[in-house]
């Protein structure tokens, strides 16, 4: 019985290592074909040597050998999200961008940081008290009636909806409204945070009324900001529940791989039927915006930054301690120089971040505070199949949010902090009533 046990995850591990060959070269072919040369200044296309492509593409998929496939951890789908939407590209796209031969340096020190995001750890000895359910529910719908009584008193009920034509003039009007950082924390922490829990909460215990407050607060936070990212919220819950309901989280690794797969076929096709900017235009739409610009980033990042002095935080919260090196953000230095945009935000993922911040050490640091926070999250969140999927679910919109963002304003900004808080601090048994039903 157990021959036969081994032989199937043998066989499922070497049925994942196949399909992420295939996402690897698609994620390339995408790049050169369908990205390159597409879409302006930054877009350029340089043809690496065939033996940087292997090297490269070799580092992007031995984390598939050790990543676990089924879903049995809050901490497995954050790392399958940051794996193929941020690890991977940072890997292979830079190579067709023409950085310096010093970023394998990066890439090294990045496949490490993912390799301990990833691998799967059980540390028994973490213990997370719980507070009594009455404490919860007031610090619970404290903190929310807070950041609604914020964002209405701020900006009032905005009862239109913007249009994809609208959003960049609500974001700059959005952007020059923000005269405290709380006012930000609020208007982040309604669709973020509190419409992905009652969503989540929705998709677990298929109630109606839970479904409405969720999209309620996503609405009322993309009205506000018009951050498009907030409404692909219910999109990304929904697959993620879809590949983790009942049996299907035994294969989770497998079926999110092949989704991504789906996606750079589905790019390719409809890149020849749909023009350039085209909103059913794939290509654009989820491979450029989604999976390819984290990696392109990443290489830029490197390049304006290799050797420079480190940021160390002057950006935020030690920059009345340390002083800030440059002239003005490092985000509008990239997004000037690689993209001919000034006062663009070009924006790094975790590992990107990082380097900026603290060079090839803080990749590593920033990759142990994420796994240390994500081992907390396991700890509380694996005695039942639906817990598992509930978390993940809170949890998955970070995931998303840190191929594109730094750990820290990940942590404060757009509430993993507060996520991860409301996670390990429900009491077990308003935990154990709200899942008591059959398994997800």
């Amino acid at each position: 019985m157990k021959i036969i046990r081994w032989e199937r995850k043998f066989l499922q591990r070497m049925f994942l290592l196949g399909i992420m060959l295939i996402y690897i070269t698609g994620l390339q072919l995408g790049y050169v074909y369908l990205v390159a040369n597409q879409y302006g200044l930054g877009y350029s296309l340089y043809i690496p040597t065939l033996g940087e492509i292997v090297l490269a593409s070799l580092l992007a998929w031995l984390p598939a050998w050790v990543i676990p496939i089924e879903l049995n951890k809050p901490s497995v789908a954050v790392g399958w999200l940051l794996y193929l939407t941020a690890y991977v590209s940072s890997m292979v796209i830079p190579a067709y961008t023409g950085v310096s031969s010093g970023f394998w340096w990066w890439r090294l020190f990045t496949f490490l940081g993912c390799i301990i995001i990833v691998w799967p750890k059980n540390i028994k000895a973490l213990y997370i008290k719980s507070i009594s359910p009455g404490i919860y529910k007031i610090m619970i719908s404290g903190i929310l009636s807070l950041s609604v009584f914020i964002v209405l008193k701020t900006y009032g009920l905005q009862y239109h909806i913007p249009s994809f034509s609208e959003i960049y003039q609500i974001r700059k009007i959005y952007a020059s409204s923000i005269n405290s950082r709380w006012i930000g924390y609020a208007v982040e922490y309604l669709g973020n945070v509190f419409g992905v829990f009652i969503f989540a909460m929705a998709l677990i215990r298929k109630k109606p009324v839970y479904f409405i407050w969720g999209i309620v607060l996503i609405i009322l936070e993309y009205t506000t900001t018009a951050f498009k990212s907030v409404l692909f919220i219910p999109l990304l819950l929904l697959g993620i529940w879809f590949l983790s309901y009942h049996q299907r989280k035994r294969y989770f690794g497998i079926y999110i791989s092949t989704g991504y797969v789906t996606i750079i076929g589905l790019s390719f096709i409809t890149a020849q039927i749909f023009d350039l900017l085209h909103p059913l235009n794939v290509a654009n739409l989820f491979l450029r915006r989604t999976l390819i610009i984290p990696g392109l980033i990443a290489g830029f990042y490197f390049a304006e930054f290799n050797g420079g002095p480190l940021v160390l935080f002057s950006n935020g919260v030690l920059q009345n301690v340390v002083r800030y090196p440059f002239q003005e953000p490092y985000q509008y230095i990239v997004a000037n120089r690689y993209f001919g945009a000034p006062g663009g935000d070009t924006v790094g993922n975790i590992w990107a971040d990082a380097y900026v911040q603290l060079g090839f050490i803080g990749i590593i640091l920033m990759s142990l505070v994420l796994r240390g926070l994500l081992e907390l999250i396991d700890r509380k969140w694996t005695s039942s199949g639906k817990e598992v999927v509930f978390a993940s679910l809170v949890l998955s919109i970070q995931a998303f949010t840190l191929s594109n963002t730094s750990l820290q304003t990940t942590l404060l900004s757009h509430g993993l902090l507060l996520s991860s808080i409301l996670l390990l601090l429900m009491p077990n048994r308003l935990k154990n009533s709200l899942f008591e039903t059959n398994e997800a």
